[in-house]
């Protein structure tokens, strides 16, 4: 999960190119404490400008994360919601992230836009009963208990 969380926050980071110190002193204070590599925790916003840690990270809004689809596939077998819990909470960092520069780019919109459009992609191939629209979904199978963080 601290992967994942990371992985979205640099790429928000990076979605406008310009790696403000607000950012990614935010990256470092956040995220430091959380990784078991210590380079994070004891780097300053000029050590991490440029590096991979957050150049080219912005790639990682154009594709589903394993994370997303292994929360996708858990929804369709037990009947949960977590794949929309993920969205929800995805979407909140993003806007965070967004908000700690003083004018919000464009670029940075754009990512949030794009964001939004693939994971409510991903969510959409399952219908409102919370089963899947993909054809190779096993028609007897093994059902959860009901989510109670979604339903009531």
């Amino acid at each position: 999960m601290t992967s994942e969380a990371f992985n979205l926050c640099a790429a928000m980071v990076d979605a406008d190119g310009r790696h403000t110190d607000n950012e990614l002193n935010a990256l470092i204070d956040t995220f430091g404490p959380l990784m078991d590599d210590t380079r994070l925790l004891l780097a300053t916003p000029d050590d991490l400008r440029g590096t991979s840690l957050v150049a080219g990270a912005r790639d990682w809004i154009e594709s589903d994360s394993e994370l997303f689809k292994v929360l996708l596939a858990a929804d369709e077998a037990r009947d949960t919601d977590l794949a929309e819990v993920y969205y929800r909470r995805t979407m909140e960092v993003a806007h965070v992230i967004a908000s700690l520069d003083v004018v919000t780019a464009r670029d940075e919109l754009t990512a949030i836009a794009t964001l939004r459009t693939r994971l409510l992609a991903g969510l959409r191939q399952r219908r409102e009963d919370g089963r899947s629209l993909t054809p190779t979904t096993p028609r007897h199978r093994l059902r959860g208990p009901a989510n109670h963080l979604a339903r009531g």
